[in-house]
């Protein structure tokens, strides 16, 4: 069976974390049994009695042991925290990633084989490479995601379906139906979707100068600038059910909010 590897960041919320969890092992793992799933947790509190807290859910709710916990010693901010995540998982280029954040929750079925079959057809039709297939959260509204509302937003549309859209980086300015030319056309959008490791694994660079005020968001999009997004606007597949972090206790977060789109 094929193996699909689940990463989730997160900073302290075992509450919420726990929610997701249930709605991915519902909406994820139960629905495609073709599948093996495992399980790559980073908690970024700092704090380890929070770090206890979220392996005992992991034991509870996964006692098969396919899961693997890391934690940060102390708050790092959510790009050092994905990349401490990346180079532990350790997953090859090939490998598919399912990433959901702790403060998500899947509120309808997300079939891995469908979407798979989907990316790979777009990419053959529409003669581009996709490094993220993203499912629609309730944090957009049907004007954000509406051909209009896009446009406003400034997103480069490579192409716009009536159930599904293609977005991708300033790069490809000359190659698209509409550009925005915005900055946040180059970022990698953490909302749940699937990826490969390949697109991860360009943060093990030892180089890698990571800006204080920068997201995972900001730091693995501009290290994918000649790949696609594409989105799947036929339904709301998750809700997000936390705050933004906007006034967070930790560091981290607070950084995380500021350079946020």
């Amino acid at each position: 069976m094929k193996k699909i590897n689940i990463f989730t960041l997160c900073c302290g919320r075992s509450d919420l974390y726990e929610k997701s969890l249930k709605s991915v092992i519902k909406n994820v793992v139960k629905e495609n049994k073709k599948y093996n799933f495992y399980f790559y947790v980073n908690d970024d509190s700092g704090n380890v009695s929070i770090n206890n807290e979220f392996t005992k859910l992991l034991k509870k709710y996964l006692p098969d042991g396919n899961f693997n916990f890391f934690a940060s010693k102390k708050n790092l901010g959510q790009s050092l925290s994905m990349i401490n995540l990346v180079k532990k998982a350790n997953v090859d280029d090939n490998d598919i990633v399912f990433q959901i954040e702790e403060e998500f929750i899947l509120d309808k079925p997300i079939n891995i084989e469908k979407n798979i079959n989907l990316w790979k057809k777009i990419e053959k039709e529409f003669d581009t490479k996709i490094m993220q297939i993203i499912f629609r959260t309730d944090a957009h509204s049907n004007f954000e995601m509406s051909l209009e509302g896009l446009k406003k937003s400034k997103k480069n549309i490579l192409k716009y379906l009536d159930d599904k859209f293609i977005t991708c980086s300033n790069k490809y300015r000359n190659k698209i139906d509409h550009f925005g030319g915005s900055i946040i056309n180059n970022d990698f959008c953490c909302h749940p979707h699937i990826s490969k490791g390949y697109h991860y694994n360009k943060l093990k660079n030892k180089d890698l100068i990571v800006e204080k005020k920068s997201t995972a968001e900001d730091l693995i999009g501009y290290a994918n600038l000649e790949y696609a997004k594409l989105w799947i606007n036929d339904k709301i597949y998750s809700s997000h059910i936390g705050d933004y972090r906007y006034y967070s206790v930790f560091e981290g977060a607070k950084v995380r909010s500021q350079t946020s789109t």
